[in-house]
C-alpha cells in the first residue's frame, strides 16, 4: 500500500458546495450565450433569422440550458465525492486488517506479550516493532478509525499499567472518538488526545501522565484515580494550535525559572481569551477542555495544567495534587462541582464568604443563583454538603 496518508483533508469538509473554478465556468457560458444572442440580433441577423423570435424566449431557452448543465456538474461532483469516501473507507479497513495480520504474527509467533524463558534482546526488538506499527497505524487513519487499534492493544493486555508491554508515549489519538470506550487502567502516558471525544469514558486508574488533553470532550468520563501528572488541559486554539502546547509552555517556564508567578500571568491570559465575546473570531476558534459531570475521585493533578477548564458538575472528591484555592483560580467553571474536601463548589464559596473572604462578581452571582435554588426547594439557606 502507498506510504501516504490515509487521513482526508480537514479542508475538504470545508469546500464550498460550488468551487470558484466552476462559478467562473457558469459565468463564461453565460456571457458566451449573451454574445451569442447580441450578434444575433445585430451582425448575424439576416443569417440566423433570430429576429422573428423574442429576446425572451431565447434567454429562456439559454436559462434552461444552465439549469440542466448545473444539475449534471452537482450530480457528478456528488458521485466522485462518495467514490472518494467510499475509497478512504476501503483503504482505512485495509490498513487496520493489515495491521491485525502483523499483531497476529507478533502475537503467535514471537510471543508478544507473554513472559519469555529467556530475556534476550529479540523480546525488546518484537517490542520495538508492535510500537511502531501501532503508533503508524494511528497517524494514518482517521478520527473514526483511531479507536480500533487502540481498543486491540488493550484488550491484548498490551498497554496496561503499571507495567505496559507496549509504550505509546506521544502516539496520535488527536480528534479521535473514544467515547464511552473501556481503557480502565490503560497507559497513555504522554499521548496526543487534542480534540478528543472520550465523552462517557471509562478511564478509571489509567496514567495520563504528560497526555495532551487540549480541547478534549471528557464530559460524564471516569477519571477515578487517575494520574493526570502534568497533564495538559488547556484550551485548544485553532487559529494558532502551538501557543499552548507542551513545549510551548515548557520554555516559557524554563525561561521564568519555573516561577510561580509566571503561571498565575499566565492563567490570567487564559481567562482572558475565554471572556472575550462568544460571537468574535478569536473566541469560536477556542475550544474548552470540557470535563463537566466527570468523576475525578482520588485523581492525582500534580503539576497539571486546569487554566480554562470546564469542570462544572465534576466529582473532585479526594483529587490530589492541587488545593483548593489553585483549583478554583485556574479552572473556568466550577458550578455544581464537589471539591477536594468533599463540599460543594457553593457551600465553600459560602463558607468563604462567613470567613470575612473576598468574593468577585462571578462568585457572588453564583452563590446567589445557588441560594436561590436552595430556597425555591425549601431548604432555607443552610444545608451544608461536605466539611468546612
Amino acid at each position: 500500500m502507498p506510504n501516504r496518508s490515509l487521513t482526508p483533508s480537514r479542508a475538504s469538509g470545508k469546500r464550498s458546495l460550488i468551487s470558484s473554478r466552476v462559478i467562473f465556468l457558469i459565468l463564461g457560458v453565460i456571457l458566451l450565450i449573451l454574445l451569442l444572442l447580441l450578434l444575433g440580433y445585430t451582425v448575424l441577423a439576416p443569417y440566423t433569422e433570430f429576429r422573428e423570435h423574442k429576446l425572451w424566449d431565447w434567454l429562456g431557452l439559454g436559462i434552461v440550458s444552465v439549469a440542466i448543465f448545473l444539475v449534471g456538474l452537482l450530480f457528478s461532483r456528488n458521485q466522485r465525492q462518495q467514490q472518494e469516501a467510499a475509497t478512504r473507507e476501503h483503504e482505512q479497513d485495509a490498513a487496520l486488517a493489515a495491521y491485525l495480520d502483523q499483531m497476529s504474527d507478533l502475537m503467535i509467533d514471537q510471543q508478544l506479550g507473554k513472559d519469555r524463558k529467556d530475556k534476550d534482546f529479540l523480546e525488546e526488538h518484537v517490542c520495538k516493532v508492535a510500537e511502531a506499527r501501532t503508533i503508524t497505524v494511528l497517524l494514518g487513519v482517521d478520527s473514526e478509525h483511531k479507536r480500533r487499534p487502540l481498543k486491540l492493544v488493550y484488550e491484548l493486555g498490551l498497554i496496561n499499567t503499571p507495567h505496559p508491554v507496549l509504550k505509546l508515549k506521544n502516539v496520535g489519538l488527536d480528534e479521535a472518538d473514544l467515547s464511552e470506550l473501556t481503557l480502565r487502567d490503560a497507559c497513555l502516558e504522554g499521548a496526543d488526545l487534542r480534540r478528543a471525544n472520550l465523552h462517557g469514558a471509562d478511564l478509571e486508574g489509567s496514567n495520563l501522565n504528560q497526555a495532551d488533553l487540549r480541547g478534549a470532550d471528557l464530559r460524564g468520563a471516569d477519571l477515578s484515580g487517575a494520574d493526570l501528572t502534568d497533564a495538559n488541559f488547556l484550551p485548544y486554539d485553532e487559529n494558532n494550535p502551538t501557543a499552548w502546547n507542551k513545549h510551548n509552555l515548557v520554555k516559557r517556564n524554563t525561561l521564568n525559572n519555573g516561577a510561580s508567578f509566571y503561571r498565575e500571568r499566565f492563567g490570567s491570559s487564559v481567562r482572558k481569551a475565554l471572556k472575550a465575546p462568544k460571537a468574535s473570531k478569536a473566541r469560536k476558534a477556542i475550544k474548552v477542555t470540557n470535563l463537566s459531570g466527570a468523576t475525578l475521585r482520588e485523581a492525582q493533578f500534580c503539576n497539571a495544567w486546569l487554566h480554562g477548564v470546564n469542570l462544572s458538575g465534576a466529582d473532585l472528591k479526594g483529587a490530589k495534587g492541587i488545593p483548593i484555592e489553585k483549583l478554583e483560580q485556574q479552572a473556568f467553571s466550577l458550578k455544581g462541582a464537589i471539591m477536594p474536601n468533599g463540599q460543594k463548589y457553593e457551600e465553600w464559596l459560602k463558607t468563604k464568604a462567613a470567613r470575612g473572604e473576598r468574593l468577585n462578581d462571578d462568585q457572588k452571582r453564583l452563590l446567589k443563583e445557588y441560594e436561590d435554588h436552595l430556597k425555591s426547594k425549601g431548604r432555607g439557606d443552610g444545608e451544608n454538603s461536605g466539611p468546612s
